[in-house]
């Protein structure tokens, strides 16, 4: 995966939140490089110690956890899609 494919991936996970508005302050993760090292994802609260598959673009662990959450509010929705449509379902 090219640097390009990698930032259009993040900016699809980050800019197709209908309810997501842009304001200053707002922030979606946060990055601590020091004292210690996590990656925090402020909506669904997931957390990541290994900031450097992140930093390379390895977010799959935050979609997962976005999609997962999400399902979990409205599972009625997530059971008329389908595969064959390019959503990918996780148990």
């Amino acid at each position: 995966m090219t640097f390009g494919e990698t930032l259009e991936r993040a900016g699809e996970y980050t800019f197709n939140l209908k309810s997501a508005t842009s304001a200053f302050g707002s922030q979606i993760r946060s990055y601590v490089l020091h004292p210690y090292q996590m990656v925090k994802d402020h909506r669904t609260k997931e957390q990541v110690c290994d900031i450097s598959r992140v930093l390379d673009g390895d977010v799959d662990v935050f979609i997962k956890s976005y999609l997962m959450k999400k399902a979990a509010g409205s599972p009625a929705r997530l059971l008329r899609q389908s595969p064959a449509a390019g959503v990918t379902l996780w148990a």
